[in-house]
């Protein structure tokens, strides 16, 4: 099987750690974080024509990474 997904935002995006009000101390999904992941599930769903289903099986995978653009980037923060 193979799927192509969108380039994922840096960890440092992803998460959020508000510093004040009620959600103060909490490490949330920031807003770029949940539009990423919806972006991925329907995707997913499109390439499948159908949605996922979950199993336990052994499985071994490979990541290719195509940055949108030329900039240097960390490739342990994606």
């Amino acid at each position: 099987m193979k799927l192509t997904l969108p380039f994922p935002p840096s960890v440092n995006t992803y998460w959020r750690a508000p510093n004040k009000g009620p959600l103060k101390g909490r490490i949330l999904i920031s807003v770029k974080g949940r539009a990423y992941r919806s972006a991925v599930c329907k995707a997913v769903i499109e390439q499948l024509n159908r949605l996922p289903t979950p199993s336990s099986a052994l499985c071994a995978g490979e990541i290719l990474l195509f940055a949108p653009d030329a900039r240097g980037r960390d490739i342990d923060n994606y």
